[in-house]
């Protein structure tokens, strides 16, 4: 009976003591690679059997549109002065609408343009082009809600126009 008893104590004792094994091995399904920034600048358009392709990559390097309040804060009547190159400072009176997607923009003693433009919520960014001059227009609202950093680069042409890079202050001056 002893015997018993030391051989079961021994048995016991090796069953505590014994490691256990590691639990088993299961594969996780690998997260997809994280794709690349998209380059900022805009592809051409491709037509034929690719285009809805191409479409819906322009829609990705677009910015996000926010038609929230955001967007609603930049409508309204809005003036201030470029330096506009050659020109000179010219005076411009810009008349936002639509949630910061229509730009009217006119200037004394000159044409008034109607310009399509996109809101991001924080900025407004307008691409023009008159005659055969062309550029960029940004606005970026100030905290206060009633001024504008306005900052316009015109690539130049051969009409006498020429590129200019030109940062002013716009006033809202009615809604």
């Amino acid at each position: 009976m002893k015997r018993t008893l030391n051989l079961s104590l021994m048995v016991a004792l090796l069953l505590i003591t014994a490691h256990r094994l590691p639990a088993p091995i299961q594969e996780v399904p690998e997260s997809p690679t994280p794709k690349a920034e998209q380059s900022a600048k805009p592809k051409h358009k491709e037509v034929g059997k690719n285009s809805d392709a191409s479409t819906k990559r322009k829609a990705q390097e677009t910015p996000k549109i926010d038609q929230s309040t955001n967007c609603k804060k930049f409508d309204g009547k809005w003036t201030g002065t470029l330096n506009c190159g050659e020109i000179g400072a010219v005076r411009i009176t810009d008349v936002i609408s639509d949630s910061g997607t229509t730009v009217e923009s006119s200037a004394p003693n000159r044409n008034t343009y109607i310009f399509a433009a996109t809101c991001t919520g924080k900025m407004i960014i307008c691409n023009w082009t008159i005659a055969s001059n062309s550029g960029t227009t940004t606005g970026t609202l100030n905290p206060d809600g009633r001024t504008a950093v306005i900052h316009e680069k015109a690539n130049g042409d051969h009409s006498g126009l020429g590129a200019y890079d030109a940062t002013g202050i716009f006033y809202k001056v009615s809604r």
